[in-house]
């Protein structure tokens, strides 16, 4: 990931699977309290789907799979490096409950 250009592209790949899955279980902890998930100005939104990366996280773990079919075969370093964010994310809302005492 030393490139100047192929570094880029991951890191901002990795990035937006981040911000996709904070709003995710930031939408789901709402949620979980009771919450309604609202726009900026204030208007009633339905709440997001599951993310496709965490379904495939959450498949890979479930059958204990480490194997990712199509063009990440011959990259699977990617694919771990998604897989990571997710697992960082999964980690940091299961624990956000047991710091704030909730």
């Amino acid at each position: 990931m030393e490139t100047r250009h192929g570094g880029n592209l991951v890191r901002e790949r990795l990035d937006k699977i981040r911000e996709t899955l904070l709003e995710y279980f930031g939408q789901q902890n709402e949620l979980r309290q009771g919450l309604s998930i609202r726009d900026d100005k204030g208007k009633v939104i339905e709440p997001m789907e599951k993310p496709d990366v965490l379904l495939d996280y959450e498949r890979c773990k479930q059958y204990g799979v480490l194997f990712y079919g199509g063009g990440l075969n011959d990259q699977p370093h990617m694919w771990l490096l998604e897989q990571d964010v997710v697992r960082d994310i999964i980690t940091l809302f299961e624990a956000a409950p047991k710091l704030t005492g909730a």
